[in-house]
């Protein structure tokens, strides 16, 4: 359910990828999701397994560090801006430097991947995000916990995007719980 009365407000769901290709990913991966939720502005619901991915549209020199990625889901009443606010603080404080090179090696990447029903675009955030349809290491994880799900501006069933994604290559999910 991407909406929920509570009594007095509506919570909504909202949907993070967590990514690591630095040092021990495992690790941050976890730092990350519980950072996500030590000022209890949120609930975890769900967690995907953890997938090995290879990187993706990245200069040949940083092919060989392989991604630990990951999807979680949680349960709010706060804004997406806020959310959003709060991961860049989060990876900032896990020492993610934005360089002049995009997608360089990192040890954390927390992206939204969508906020209920919700289309956001503004300068500073897109939901859903614009090219979680077209990358394995958002979609595998996501029809595992999300199989039903019909993201915003979208006809398919967040399982059957999965299906009918062409590169699949260099994903494997690796570990069930963490």
């Amino acid at each position: 359910m991407l909406l929920k009365w509570i009594g007095v407000f509506w919570t909504m769901e909202i949907g993070f990828s967590l990514g690591s290709n630095l040092g021990d990913k495992l690790s941050f991966l976890k730092i990350a999701r519980n950072k996500l939720l030590e000022k209890k502005d949120g609930v975890l619901l769900e967690q995907s397994s953890v997938y090995l991915t290879k990187p993706v549209n990245v200069p040949e020199m940083y092919l060989k560090h392989i991604f630990l990625n990951a999807v979680i889901i949680i349960e709010t009443d706060i804004s997406a801006e806020y959310w959003l606010n709060h991961l860049s603080n989060i990876e900032r404080e896990m020492g993610r430097i934005r360089g002049e090179q995009i997608n360089q090696p990192r040890f954390i990447d927390i992206d939204i991947v969508y906020y209920s029903n919700q289309i956001i675009d503004t300068p500073n955030l897109k939901i859903p995000h614009p090219r979680c349809f077209e990358r394995g290491f958002v979609l595998a994880p996501l029809a595992e916990v999300r199989p039903n799900l019909i993201l915003p501006g979208q006809a398919k069933k967040v399982y059957k995007l999965w299906e009918s994604l062409q590169d699949k290559e260099g994903l494997k999910k690796t570990l069930d719980s963490w």
